[in-house]
C-alpha cells in the first residue's frame, strides 16, 4: 500500500511538473509574440538602422536575417525585413518593414548671369549644382523681366520627385546693347561698262555680342551698264537693332577708258623693288623677292580691270587686290622692271580664263603664278611637270596652255 501510494505521488509530481511547463511554454509565447516593432520609418538616403531598433524589450538581442540593400534604401518605399530575436529559451524570427520617405528638400550652388537684352535665359542657367537624393525640376518663382536693364535677384524653385522644395536665389543683370556691328573691306569699286561686281567679296562684319550679323547693301543706284559714279551702301544691324552703314564709290568707266599712265605705274614698281631687292642679289634672289611681295600685299576677290596689263598692275598696286589678272599684271610689271625676262601664259580651256608667266633667272624657263592655290603650292620655277601634276588633281585645265607656243621649259 505504501508502494502503491509513492507510485501516485510520483504520476502527480510529473503530471505537475508537465503542467507547469506547458503552462510555461504557453506563457512564453504569448509573451513574445511582440517582441519587434512591426514597422521603423527612414529618411532616404540613410544606412540602415541597428537591429535594437526594432527590438521592444533590452532584454532580448537580436540579428537581422534579411535587409534592403543601401540603393534601395535611397528610394521611398516599403520593404520587408526579417529579424531574429534570441532569449535563454529560444530563437525566433519575426517579420517587419522598414519605411523610406523623403522629406527632405533639395539644396543648390546657383551662379549669377549676365544677359544682354532682349535674350533670354532658362531657370537651369543659374544653377550650378544640386544635391538631392532623387531629380529636380527647377523653375522660376518670379519669371525675371529680360526687357529692363539692369541687375535684379532671381527666385527659383528647386523641386525634387516627392515634391520636396527649396528656394534659392541669384542675380540677374541686363545689359542693353548699344554699339553697332562693324563693317570692313568696304572700298570703292572700278569697274568698265558691263562688268559684274561682287559686292560681298571681301566684306568682314563683326559684333561685339552677335556672331552673326544681317548684312544688306543697296546698290539700287548702280547702273553698270553707262558710265558714271555711283554709291552703293552696306548696312549691318545686329539682334538687338544696332545699324551701321558704309558708303562706297563705284566708279563705271567706258570700255576705252584707259586713265592709267605707264611712268606712274613703273615708278610704283620701282619704289616697291628699290625695298624688296638689292642689286648685288643673284636673278633668282631677286625673283623670289618678288614673288614673296605679291603673295603678302595682295589679296584676292573675284575682280579686276582686265583693260592691259599696265591698267591691271596699277590697280594692284592701289588697292592692294584683285583677281588672277591682277596678280599677273603686278608681278610681270615688276618682273619686268628688274630686268627678269618674263613670258606671259594664258589658259587654254576651262571654264574661266587664267594668266601666269614662264620666268628665265638664268638657269633657263619656269613657270611662276602668284595667285593663291587651294593647295597653297607655291608655283615658283616649278616645271611642266609639276603643273601638270596639279592641272590633273584639281580636274579643271588649270596649268593647260599651248605648249608650241613657248621656249624649251626647264626640266
Amino acid at each position: 500500500r505504501r508502494r502503491r501510494r509513492l507510485n501516485l505521488v510520483r504520476v502527480f509530481g510529473a503530471v505537475f511538473i508537465l503542467v507547469v511547463l506547458i503552462g510555461a511554454v504557453v506563457v512564453i509565447t504569448s509573451a513574445t509574440s511582440e517582441k519587434v516593432r512591426s514597422e521603423l520609418v527612414l529618411e532616404a538616403g540613410s544606412t540602415l538602422v541597428d537591429v535594437e531598433e526594432f527590438l521592444l524589450s533590452k532584454e532580448d538581442s537580436g540579428a537581422y536575417v534579411s535587409v534592403p540593400t543601401q540603393d534601395e534604401l535611397k528610394v521611398p518605399g516599403s520593404y520587408p525585413v526579417v529579424i531574429e530575436v534570441d532569449n535563454l529559451i529560444f530563437k525566433k524570427q519575426y517579420q517587419a518593414t522598414i519605411k523610406v520617405i523623403d522629406t527632405t528638400p533639395p539644396t543648390a550652388k546657383t551662379k549669377n548671369l549676365e544677359v544682354i537684352m532682349p535674350n533670354v535665359v532658362e531657370p537651369s542657367n543659374f544653377i550650378e549644382s544640386v544635391s538631392d537624393i532623387s531629380e529636380c525640376s527647377i523653375s522660376y518663382k518670379t519669371e525675371p523681366n529680360f526687357l529692363v536693364p539692369g541687375r535684379q535677384e532671381v527666385v527659383l524653385n528647386i523641386t525634387d520627385k516627392y515634391n520636396n522644395t527649396s528656394e534659392v536665389t541669384a542675380y540677374l543683370t541686363i545689359i542693353k546693347d548699344t554699339t553697332p556691328p562693324v563693317i570692313e573691306g568696304a572700298e570703292d569699286k572700278v569697274v568698265f561698262v558691263g562688268d559684274s561686281i561682287a559686292y560681298r567679296q571681301g566684306i568682314v562684319v563683326s559684333d561685339d555680342i552677335d556672331e552673326q550679323v544681317e548684312l544688306t547693301i543697296d546698290n539700287s543706284q548702280v547702273n553698270l551698264n553707262k558710265p558714271g559714279e555711283y554709291t552703293a551702301i552696306y548696312k549691318a544691324t545686329d539682334s538687338s537693332g544696332n545699324s551701321s552703314t558704309e558708303e562706297i564709290k563705284v566708279i563705271v568707266r567706258p570700255k576705252t577708258d584707259n586713265p592709267v599712265d605707264e611712268e606712274e605705274v613703273f615708278a610704283i614698281a620701282d619704289q616697291i623693288l628699290e625695298e624688296i631687292i638689292d642689286p648685288s642679289m643673284s636673278m633668282l634672289d631677286k625673283a623670289w623677292n618678288i614673288y614673296t611681295w605679291v603673295v603678302k600685299n595682295i589679296s584676292y576677290v573675284n575682280e579686276s580691270d582686265k583693260t592691259d596689263w599696265i591698267n591691271g598692275a596699277y590697280e594692284g598696286f592701289t588697292r592692294k587686290k584683285g583677281d588672277c589678272f591682277t596678280y599677273f599684271a603686278v608681278t610681270k610689271t615688276l618682273l619686268t622692271r628688274a630686268g627678269i625676262p618674263n613670258l606671259d601664259v594664258t589658259r587654254v580651256g576651262g571654264r574661266t580664263n587664267h594668266y601666269w608667266h614662264l620666268v628665265d633667272c638664268g638657269q633657263g624657263w619656269y613657270h611662276l603664278d602668284t595667285t593663291p592655290q587651294r593647295e597653297y603650292l607655291k608655283v615658283f620655277m616649278l616645271t611642266d611637270e609639276e603643273v601638270d601634276a596639279y592641272t590633273a588633281r584639281s580636274n579643271n585645265n588649270y596649268y593647260n596652255f599651248d605648249k608650241s607656243l613657248y621656249p624649251e621649259r626647264g626640266k
